[in-house]
């Protein structure tokens, strides 16, 4: 892992137009989306136009669009959050299990 601004990022990545604050972990792609303190988003998963508050965990596989996620909701690995059509932010406030 290398250290670059304020974000900790994996070797496994793709980040465009994307705000983070200190100690986010991204190993998964990230899309203008905006991610606060704690977050983390693990290998394969990916995060477009969305918003992760403090605490957010993202499984590998997961994908979330056009999602505002609460502050430490995890979202399960290989889980499917949003729609990239809908013209509404879905708002997520509990846990999401992934694909078991």
């Amino acid at each position: 892992m290398k250290a670059l601004g304020l974000l900790l990022f994996g070797i496994f990545l793709t980040v465009s137009s994307a705000y983070g604050q200190k100690t986010c972990t991204i190993e998964g792609d990230i899309q203008n989306s905006v991610l606060f303190t704690g977050a983390k988003v693990r290998k394969g998963a990916k995060i477009i136009d969305s918003v992760l508050m403090p605490g957010v965990e993202v499984e590998e596989n997961a994908v979330v669009t056009r999602a505002l996620v609460a502050d430490n909701v995890k979202i399960g690995a290989g889980a499917v959050v949003g729609d990239a059509k809908s013209e509404h932010i879905e708002l997520i406030s509990k846990r999401v299990k992934g694909v078991e």
